[in-house]
């Protein structure tokens, strides 16, 4: 799931990325023992591979997106972009999602592990950051329209439609423009989101996983699916969603 970089409109937002660019396990090297000693840390590497840590960055971007929209004074930036760090500062999302899968039991965080490096669950990371770096693409855009006009299979849609609900993919990003509008609007007095975003948003994720996932086939899928469907993950997406609202 790509929360941090994939771009939806109407406020040209973005859709969840959950990767982190550094490797959560570090060096640690003891008085004098030349050895490097690799230090485990569980949440850091669940963080990285559900994509998860792109979420602030993922609020920051659907606010800059209005800003740039409406060619917003520099100094009016700073100040919506100070309003969202009180709250969302990158330090405040990781501690939210470290707190919440450090209350699971050792058990629930190995399985949570084990589902997110799976080989499936790999496969479909690659293949969002290419469908992410193919955005502004001719056959990006031609399949986008092609797909806005063919109805897609009843069978298809529905695999489509449970990925998106076992990663929360379209909650977090809806969950990411709840954090930035109203803030916006502080600031923006004329400024509304358009009306009926949120279905929008739903709509335009899925749009993006069937591009990600136009050469998957039905049987990968639910492969995939099942992989995201282990019960100590989506206990830990579930927790995750009401403490992220709450920031």
């Amino acid at each position: 799931m790509s929360v941090g970089v994939f771009a939806i409109e109407p406020a040209q937002s973005a859709a969840p990325t959950f990767y982190p660019a550094n490797s959560s396990s570090s060096l640690v090297v003891n008085e004098g023992i030349e050895t490097p000693v690799e230090t485990i840390d569980l949440a850091g590497d669940a963080i990285r591979l559900s994509g998860l840590n792109g979420l602030a960055e993922q609020v920051r971007n659907v606010a800059q997106q209005v800003l740039n929209l409406r060619a917003v004074p520099i100094g009016r930036q700073y100040d919506v972009a100070g309003s969202l760090a009180q709250r969302w500062a990158p330090l405040n999302v990781q501690r939210v999602l470290r707190s919440e899968f450090d209350s699971l039991n050792d058990v629930q965080q190995q399985d949570i592990l084990t589902a997110l490096e799976a080989p499936s669950v790999e496969r479909a990371r690659t293949l969002e950051l290419e469908a992410i770096a193919s955005q502004s693409s001719a056959e990006f855009r031609d399949y986008m329209s092609r797909l806005r006009t063919q109805a897609p299979a009843a069978s298809r849609l529905a695999l489509i439609e449970q990925l998106d609900n076992v990663q929360h993919f379209s909650s977090m990003m809806v969950l990411a423009r709840n954090a930035a509008y109203p803030v916006l609007q502080e600031h923006l007095k004329d400024w509304q989101p358009t009306a009926g975003w949120a279905v929008k948003t739903q709509t335009q994720t899925r749009e993006f996983l069937f591009y990600v996932h136009r050469h998957t086939s039905n049987e990968q899928l639910r492969e995939l699916i099942t992989q995201w469907q282990t019960p100590a993950l989506q206990q830990w997406l579930q927790q995750l969603e009401p403490k992220l609202s709450a920031l």
